[in-house]
């Protein structure tokens, strides 16, 4: 007697988690100059975008692999950005700039932090976790169109539980040439 049975196999997709990168290049690369439009690349793997729903907006909003989140300044005249699930009220972290230097602290639930250095003569941007070890280093490439290589320099648990770190420092890098062609 044969009976018949249904098998249902199941899917199961293994997330990539960022600290899955070390030792790829990462792009983050602008296809269009006229759209405020970024994609984030590992060779041809599309992981998120980053887009400004306006043109003179300063929130910005992020979808892909890293998630759905809303980045925005906490007040006009407040260099602070505050980080939100997308559609959601209440902000997750801030941003806090120290007053006239090129750095600052990403502060993080349970006390977590990220410095974030930008040495603006050598063009790059660099991510410390709070024992000051460098976990991400952003180098930014001449072109018309933004381009910057992202390098993940060590595995962090804090990074891969928060990814969207990676598209926050572009944003922040995106409003501080922003103030900068707004000043010259």
């Amino acid at each position: 007697m044969n009976i018949g049975c249904k098998i249902h196999k199941q899917i199961t997709t293994v997330m990539k988690t960022i600290s899955d990168y070390i030792g790829q290049t990462i792009k983050l690369t602008q296809p269009s100059f006229f759209k405020h439009y970024y994609e984030l690349r590992a060779g041809e793997e599309l992981i998120a975008t980053l887009a400004q729903p306006k043109f003179f907006s300063s929130s910005a909003e992020t979808t892909g692999s890293l998630g759905e989140w809303e980045f925005y300044q906490s007040g006009f005249w407040r260099s602070d950005i505050e980080i939100r699930g997308k559609g959601k009220e209440l902000p997750i972290a801030k941003f806090v700039s120290e007053k006239w230097k090129s750095r600052g602290k990403l502060e993080l639930p349970k006390g977590e932090s990220f410095d974030i250095v930008s040495k603006k003569l050598a063009w790059t941007i660099e991510v410390y976790n709070s024992s000051q070890i460098k976990i991400l280093s952003f180098r930014k490439r001449f072109s018309f169109k933004t381009v910057l290589e992202i390098n993940i320099e060590r595995r962090s648990e804090l990074l891969d539980k928060y990814p969207w770190v990676i598209l926050l420092v572009v944003y922040i890098q995106l409003l501080n040439e922003r103030r900068g062609a707004a000043a010259a």
